[in-house]
């Protein structure tokens, strides 16, 4: 293994909803992959009160490995309280975060991987997105009022991350909403850490329907950025 491979630990951190079928060929994947790298690592399963069979799945992955946590919601609390989770709990030096619909596969890790050393946040982009032109035009236009307010221009701020967990030892995530993965990269981005970005893999969801494009949650989303820019969070 390449000495630019090496870290001290990781944790693969995962939120789930409705995700059963995708989910075992993430964990699966990921296993596999941090084995063959000979990396210390751990996964954290976050099932924000998924109606299907995905805690059952994820307590089977669990037993069958050994290292994977799981904090399970009883009831669905949202995207954004289960991202503060799965961004915050982890406390490895290392922490991948990986949607559990598998969009993403999880060999985008050796790319990160490859330039870690100059970085504690890397953030991927999707050079060809597998979504509708309507979710499209709405990442657009979020992602350049994202860009005015951190500074950075970000071509794709709700995307993986791969970063380091001593970033939580400076900065609080606050929202509710979608909006977390944002705040965490212009919080970050802020307080002066290496950042950057670099273009990753994504695939067409092959089980289930995200909830990224439902209109709900973009009105949410855009109600805590206003918040962010008045002060109130």
């Amino acid at each position: 293994m390449k000495d630019n491979l090496t870290i001290q630990s990781l944790t693969i951190s995962i939120p789930a909803y409705n995700d059963s079928q995708s989910l075992v060929k993430l964990v699966e994947e990921s296993q596999n992959l941090c084995k063959q790298l000979n990396l210390n690592f751990e996964m954290l399963i976050i099932n924000d009160g998924s109606h299907d069979d995905t805690l059952k799945v994820a307590h089977d992955l669990a037993s069958k490995y050994g290292n994977i946590k799981i904090v399970n919601h009883e009831k669905n609390l949202g995207f954004g309280e289960t991202l503060k989770k799965v961004f915050m709990l982890p406390k490895t030096e290392w922490v991948l975060f990986l949607p559990g619909d598998n969009q993403f596969p999880v060999s985008n890790l050796l790319k990160f991987l490859d330039i870690k050393d100059n970085y504690d946040y890397i953030l991927g982009f999707r050079k060809e997105r597998k979504d509708t032109a309507n979710r499209k035009l709405y990442s657009l236009f979020y992602n350049s009022v994202v860009s005015f307010l951190s500074g950075y221009k970000v071509k794709d701020v709700n995307s993986i991350v791969f970063y380091r967990s001593k970033i939580f030892e400076t900065i609080k995530l606050k929202g509710n909403s979608a909006f977390v993965h944002a705040e965490f990269f212009i919080r970050t981005s802020k307080a002066n850490f290496r950042i950057t970005e670099m273009e990753v893999l994504h695939q067409e969801r092959e089980f289930g329907f995200g909830s990224g494009g439902n209109l709900r949650v973009a009105i949410n989303t855009f109600k805590e950025l206003f918040l962010y820019i008045a002060g109130k969070i």
